[in-house]
Formats: structure tokens, C-alpha cells, sequence
């Protein structure tokens, strides 16, 4: 048996079609851009892990973006979001002052250290018996101190990260935004009512289908046998909005990851038609009833009687129950016929008529239908064969030259 590998996420697969959906998810696409950079791919739990990661990650700046009021006691300002704070931090101005401020500090605590390095042991053991309320003096009661050390602290710390992080094989640089997909991706649910290609609302169904053929060229096929208008609609609004599929390629062409994009790509390329040719018109079988199409064999049997049927009486009384008020309980083993819910003769005609208006749309505009394909076909070859002959005659006729005297420019 033929075996489908990857050889850039080095797996194998049992089958064309997961081959295929593999080359379209993030973890081979991040594969890709590792073997761009010269890097060795990565498999499956490490790439969910670092997924994980950033998403954490992003969701902790959110949080911070959302908190109201930053305040920088360096300098003694306020900021009202969180980006305008961070560049403030990053600036010059700040990193000076923050640096005289540090060392300030240090030299404070160096002359600490000195006092307290000539305080003799028997004073000290005084003073940590004594409490601090009774002394009078404490280090930590200087609010503004507390903070200079933890920012002291706070930069120490940083150091060592950024010494960790030039020690490291440089996975922050090839590190890339792996979230930018799934973030940037765009699912909106189209309704019976909205256009399928540039999402304009009209006001009732019939209107909406009337735009997409007159604009983009749309039409719905079979249309004598449509049965069910706005749940075909909804399902295709829901194929181009959630899933951001392509009416024409389905899943056999390229992948789009946004509505617009799936939106530019049918009309760029002309897609705005649904493939109802092969097994993919079993897609939408739920959406139309052929059944009037088939020839009827026993035609010349209708006419016939059919011979009388004993009913029995016993069995009606056996599967059904008359109560007293008129209503009727049935057998448990009938119960699929009792659930079904046919509809009523009115919408039914008013559901024949709305695709008898939408057909006498549709040939205003140039459809021909399905019945008169092959002639209306026929027709268009001719055409264009007569305009092909025409080309070809004009084209002649403009290549001759039409000089009567031609001097020759070569000297003999």
C-alpha cells in the first residue's frame, strides 16, 4: 500500500485526504517558516504548547490593557491606558530620571549599612527586643523607600533574564504570532435575506436572490424543483460565513481563514455558482424533490381498478383510541407516522408561487433552465464560430500591405 508522509513535519499518513488537511493547518505552515530559517521542525505537543503559551500570554496584556489609570511616581505622572504607559517607560527621559532615582537610593542604603556595621551586637539585641513602636525608628516606614527597593529588585531581576535570554538559543527570535490566524479569522452567519457575496440586506427573500443574479451572476440550479428556498440560502450563508468555504472549490481548493477573503476569491476568479455536478449534488439533496422529473412506468395502469380490500374493523380498534372528547391515541408501533408534521396547502402554494416569480426573473435576465441547455449551447457554438471566422477574415485583410510602390533599402 502507498504511504503519504510530510517531509517537513516528518509523519506519515494512511490516507490522501489527511495528507491534505495537514498541509493546510498552522502546524505545518509553522514547520515551513522553521525550515525557511534553517531550524528543525517541531512536533505536535511542543506546537500546542507554545500555542497555549501566546494565548496566555496575549491574554494577560489584555488584562492589563483593560485596568484604568497608570501612574509613574519617578517622574509624577499619569497615564489613562497601558500602551501610553509602557512607552513611557521605554523612553529616555524616564530611564534617567529612574536611574538617578536607583542611585540615590543605593548610596542611602550603603550609608545604612555603614551605621549599622558600627552599632554594637549589644544594642542591636536591644533594639529587636524593643518593638518598633516604642523605638521610634523603622526602615520600612518610608513608603516611597519600600518602592525604590522593589524597583531596584525588579531591575536586578531583569537583568538576569535578559543575561538567560542571550544564553538561550534564540527561540524569541524565531518565535513567530502563531495566534494571528485564529485571531484575524472572521465568522459571521449569513441570513436568507443577506447577499452571499457582499453581504447587502434586502428586505425579504425573494429580493435578495433577485440581487445576487442581476449583480454577481448567481443562479440557483434546478430551480423548478427547489423546495425549500430560505433553507438552502441559510445553509450557504453558513458555508461562506462560518465555514469561509468557497461555493464552487468546497474543500478541495485553497483555505481562507476570513469572510472577506473567501468573498475577493469568488469573485476574482469567477466562483459564484454552486457545484451541483457529480456526488456534490447530494450536498444539497435535502433542498429539492426530483420526484416529479421521473417517468412514470405504470402511466397506463391508472385507469385500471384496483380489486376491493376487506378491511378488518377489529384492527382500527386494535391501534387506535377514541376518547370521549374527540382526540385519538395511537399504537406505540405507528409512532412515526403520528410525528410527522406535513405543511399546510397554503404555504405550499405560496412557496410554488415565490419560485415561479424567481423563474420569470431568471429568464428575464437570459436563463434558459436546464430543458433547453443543449440548444441554447448549440446556438453559442455557432456564434461563436462566426465570430471566430469574422477575426480571422478581418485579420487577414489588415495584414496586407497596402503599398503600391515598395523601394527596396539593401544596396546590391
Amino acid at each position: 500500500p502507498t504511504c503519504h508522509t510530510c517531509i517537513t513535519c516528518h509523519v506519515a499518513f494512511a490516507d490522501a485526504n489527511l495528507q491534505r488537511m495537514h498541509y493546510k493547518c498552522d502546524w505545518h505552515r509553522y514547520n515551513l517558516k522553521r525550515k525557511v530559517v534553517a531550524l528543525p521542525p517541531i512536533t505536535r505537543e511542543s506546537f500546542n504548547e507554545k500555542v497555549a503559551a501566546q494565548k496566555a500570554q496575549i491574554a494577560s496584556t489584555k488584562s492589563k490593557e483593560n485596568i484604568v489609570g497608570f501612574s509613574c511616581k519617578v517622574c509624577q505622572r499619569k497615564f489613562n491606558s497601558f500602551n501610553s504607559y509602557e512607552n513611557h517607560l521605554k523612553s529616555k527621559k524616564h530611564q534617567e530620571a529612574e536611574g538617578k532615582e536607583m542611585e540615590i537610593v543605593r548610596k542611602k542604603l550603603q550609608q545604612e549599612d555603614k551605621t549599622e556595621d558600627k552599632v554594637s551586637t549589644h544594642t542591636v539585641l536591644c533594639c529587636i527586643q524593643i518593638p518598633h513602636t516604642e523605638t521610634g525608628f523603622n526602615r520600612d516606614d518610608n513608603p516611597r523607600l519600600r518602592w525604590y527597593r522593589k524597583q531596584v529588585r525588579a531591575m536586578e531581576e531583569k537583568e538576569r533574564n535578559k543575561e538567560e535570554e542571550e544564553r538561550s538559543d534564540g527561540s524569541e527570535e524565531e518565535w513567530e504570532d502563531i495566534s494571528d490566524d485564529d485571531g484575524n479569522r472572521t465568522q459571521k452567519m449569513i441570513g436568507s435575506k443577506e447577499c452571499l457575496f457582499c453581504c447587502r440586506k434586502s428586505s425579504n427573500v425573494e429580493r435578495n436572490v433577485a440581487h445576487m443574479s442581476r449583480i454577481h451572476g448567481f443562479f440557483i440550479p434546478e430551480l423548478q424543483y427547489l423546495t425549500d428556498l430560505e433553507g438552502l440560502l441559510s445553509y450557504l450563508g453558513e458555508k461562506v460565513g462560518v465555514g469561509n468555504v468557497c461555493l464552487w472549490c468546497n474543500e478541495h481548493g485553497h483555505a481562507f481563514y476570513s469572510l472577506k477573503a473567501v468573498q475577493a476569491h469568488m469573485k476574482d476568479k469567477g466562483h459564484m455558482k454552486m457545484l451541483s455536478h457529480g456526488d456534490a449534488s447530494l450536498e444539497y439533496a435535502d433542498f429539492y424533490n426530483f420526484s416529479a422529473s421521473y417517468p412514470d412506468l405504470d402511466s397506463d395502469n391508472e385507469d385500471e381498478e384496483l380489486p376491493p380490500v376487506d378491511v378488518d374493523d377489529g384492527d382500527d380498534e386494535d391501534s387506535e383510541l377514541v376518547l370521549p372528547s374527540g382526540a385519538r391515541i395511537g399504537h406505540r408501533s405507528l409512532m412515526r407516522y403520528y410525528r410527522q408534521n406535513f405543511p399546510p396547502i397554503e404555504r405550499v402554494k405560496q412557496r410554488a408561487g415565490r419560485i415561479d416569480r424567481l423563474m420569470h426573473q431568471y429568464r428575464a435576465i437570459g436563463w434558459k433552465g436546464t430543458v433547453a441547455g443543449k440548444k441554447f449551447e448549440r446556438d453559442m457554438k455557432f456564434v461563436q464560430r462566426m465570430k471566430s471566422k469574422f477575426m480571422q477574415k478581418l485579420g487577414t485583410n489588415n495584414n496586407k500591405t497596402m503599398m503600391k510602390h515598395l523601394r527596396p533599402q539593401v544596396v546590391f
